[in-house]
């Protein structure tokens, strides 16, 4: 005799999540971020296409892993981890000292989110290349947990993100601030002239240690203002800078010319492949195996 079939009154159970890598590395990645949206970030990290990724999310949030939030009606799903996902991630062996839980979505959410745009487009632009190789991203939030209560008087010294780039046989360190316009003037001046004292003393900066670089990128009015003020603070030939947009879309096509250059012009900015290596020296194999290995996301 064939199966009973179900009644149309009672509901179907629940389907049981299976742990797979997936899983994990999906999982990994939303704690890694903080807040990952499934169409900018999870997707294009983990998935073919963003219907699966909208329904691996679903299955994610139905065994409690993550919390999946929708700001307003035309925003995309936006996915935070819970403290099942981090217990899971745990027992897998992640550090949980670079895993985080955003329980409320705050006032810094949008930079953070463009922030985390940055960091995939680079991951994921550098497997569609054989010549370039993320060996680690750190975040903003990671040095401030580093730092602990040190952080606030440190503030000023608090890139947005720490990016170490292999290119080719050469190492490329670069101290990137996200701008989206929140900051005043007086704000970013002080953010230069620390990173500026830095730079002159030859000093590590948020654990980075020297020679590095700091990028800047922005929105092409914004950038040009913030290029104007770096460079009259010193800083025209240290900075590089590009624009944000494009730098999300192809970071290693769009071009990072010296705040200098980007001050003193008039009208469109142009940009080009520029992705010269500012520092040369080559790290070993074995530091390289073990620096990829703490690559994230991946």
């Amino acid at each position: 005799m064939g199966a009973v079939r179900r009644s149309r009154d009672e509901r179907p159970g629940p389907t049981k999540l299976v742990i797979s890598k997936r899983v994990v590395d999906v999982l990994a990645s939303v704690g890694r971020l903080g807040v990952a949206s499934v169409r900018e970030h999870l997707a294009p990290l983990h998935f073919p296409e963003l219907t699966t990724a909208h329904r691996f999310v679903a299955r994610l949030h139905g065994a409690s892993f993550v919390d999946v939030h929708v700001p307003h009606l035309n925003a995309g799903n936006l996915v935070t981890l819970r403290p099942k996902g981090l217990d899971l991630l745990a027992a897998h062996e992640h550090d949980e000292s670079t895993l985080y839980i955003v329980r409320k979505l705050g006032i810094g959410t949008t930079h953070l989110l463009k922030t985390n745009s940055v960091r995939v487009a680079l991951v994921t632009a550098a497997r569609r290349r054989g010549d370039v190789h993320v060996a680690d991203v750190v975040s903003d939030m990671d040095v401030r947990r580093w730092l602990g209560s040190a952080a606030k008087r440190a503030d000023a010294l608090v890139p947005d993100l720490l990016v170490r780039l292999v290119v080719g046989d050469a190492e490329l360190r670069l101290l990137c601030e996200v701008d989206l316009g929140s900051e005043t003037t007086k704000v970013w001046s002080a953010k230069v002239r620390a990173i500026h004292e830095r730079y002159r003393l030859g000093a590590a900066l948020a654990g980075f240690e020297a020679p590095w670089r700091p990028l800047l990128l922005a929105r092409e009015s914004r950038l040009r203002t913030l290029a104007r003020t770096t460079a009259e603070l010193g800083g025209g030939e240290l900075w590089v800078a590009g624009d944000l947009d494009a730098f999300v879309a192809d970071p290693y096509g769009a071009v990072l010319t010296t705040v200098a250059e980007v001050a003193k012009a008039h009208g469109p900015i142009a940009y080009e492949l520029a992705l010269a290596p500012a520092v040369t020296t080559a790290p070993t194999p074995a530091a390289a195996a073990a620096s990829a290995a703490k690559a994230s996301p991946r």
